[in-house]
């Protein structure tokens, strides 16, 4: 696997900056005999080529394969994600002739890597992947006829990337953004794999994703870049409930509306809009409206975990003065939310018949009250347009209002 990993690396020289060369030998110094053989390096047989045509890029002098079965192995090298280059030249060589490549851990069990047949004749540079525990080389010339030149030993050890990811606390129900924080030295992660750790996955660099359910889940990412090399972060997601938001209200004078901020969450940080564009941080604020009219009130709470929850009610205001027969009835305020009418500042003490109507003139509703607030409460009533008929011994007010 890790042959095939390093094969796709060398299809990408251009991003090959994370290297680092932990081999390199060109024979320059090595005259053919044993005394100048390079350190660490066994030659079954000594010998060499002197000349340009016969050696690498690194200039006149090569190692002269010469002899059937003639041996060459490698000093001990650091294992890893390693890649190996050397260049070769059969001179005289035919089709039988043979380079057999093989690998080691421990220098006594070799392991069959490549093998280059037949024998190129002309100069050529060979490259191939290592095992991920590969600490030897063994290079064998299987010999029919001539001699080969063995030159420009390299070998190159890659850097994986680094996978990692963060995403800010996870709430039930909300979608919550994963940022991908990777890196790799080899040009740039170009390949992502999510999984969530509940049945769901996503390969896009920055995933949002929904946990349907609260809990712990193990959250995996795997990278690869574009040199092939792939790494993989494993962390565990906390899932936390989101808390449950609600609101009550009433009139409380004027246009005044006091509201009732409640929260499952013991904890909360509270932020109310209220439509006509002031807010309150309050729990439990009073509002005064500037005019009539349909408000949409939102409250938004917010636990320790960061997970919110919001609720909307419509409400509306009307506290137009109205002015009745002998102007006894001034200033009513009605509110309408939640399939409820508020009906405040009525006259105390007085006995105020309250009736609301639909537009064919059909009494809908009817009560009494002497207290200064009554609120009507409504069953299957449909949306629309109703009028508001309020009467008592001194006065008749009708007011039109909107029920949506």
């Amino acid at each position: 696997m890790k042959k095939n990993t390093l094969l796709s690396i060398l299809l990408f020289p251009v991003f090959m900056s994370a290297q680092t060369t932990i081999l390199q030998e060109d024979f320059t110094t090595y005259a053919g005999t044993a005394n100048s053989a390079p350190a660490g390096w066994y030659f079954s047989s000594q010998g060499n080529y002197t000349t340009n045509s016969s050696s690498g890029t690194s200039g006149p002098n090569s190692y002269k394969f010469g002899l059937n079965n003639a041996t060459v192995i490698t000093p001990r090298f650091s294992s890893g994600i390693d890649s190996l280059g050397f260049w070769l030249k059969g001179n005289g060589t035919d089709a039988l002739c043979k380079l057999k490549i093989y690998e080691s851990s421990d220098s006594t069990n070799w392991l069959v890597l490549d093998s280059v047949v037949p024998i190129p004749t002309s100069g050529t540079l060979k490259k191939t992947g290592l095992g991920i525990s590969t600490k030897w080389l063994k290079f064998i010339f299987i010999k029919s006829a001539g001699n080969m030149a063995f030159d420009d030993v390299k070998i190159l050890q890659y850097f994986p990337p680094v996978a990692n990811f963060s995403v800010p606390p996870v709430c039930k129900g909300a979608c919550s953004p994963f940022s991908d924080l990777s890196f790799s030295s080899n040009g740039s992660v170009n390949k992502w794999h999510w999984d969530f750790g509940d049945g769901s996955t996503d390969t896009t660099a920055n995933p949002c994703h929904l946990y349907q359910n609260s809990g712990t889940y193990t959250t995996t990412l795997i990278v690869s870049d574009r040199a092939g090399l792939c790494d993989t972060f494993i962390k565990n997601t906390v899932v936390y409930t989101r808390p449950v938001s609600s609101f009550t209200f009433l009139a409380c004078g004027g246009m005044d509306v006091c509201y009732n901020g409640n929260s499952s969450s013991a904890n909360t940080v509270w932020k109310w809009y209220f439509g006509d564009g002031a807010n309150s941080i309050l729990q439990n604020p009073q509002h005064t409206f500037a005019a009539a009219g349909l408000y949409q009130t939102c409250l938004t709470v917010t636990d320790t975990n960061a997970c919110s929850d919001s609720v909307c009610h419509t409400i509306s205001i009307n506290n137009s003065v109205i002015e009745p027969e002998k102007g006894k009835v001034t200033g009513l305020q009605i509110v309408f939310a939640n399939g409820e009418v508020f009906i405040g500042y009525l006259p105390l003490h007085s006995k105020n018949t309250i009736e609301l109507i639909d537009l064919n003139g059909q009494v809908i509703f009817q009560g009494a009250t002497g207290e200064s607030n009554y609120t009507i409460r409504l069953k299957n009533e449909c949306r629309g347009i109703y009028l508001l008929r309020v009467t008592n011994e001194k006065a008749c007010v009708v007011k039109k209002i909107l029920m949506d």
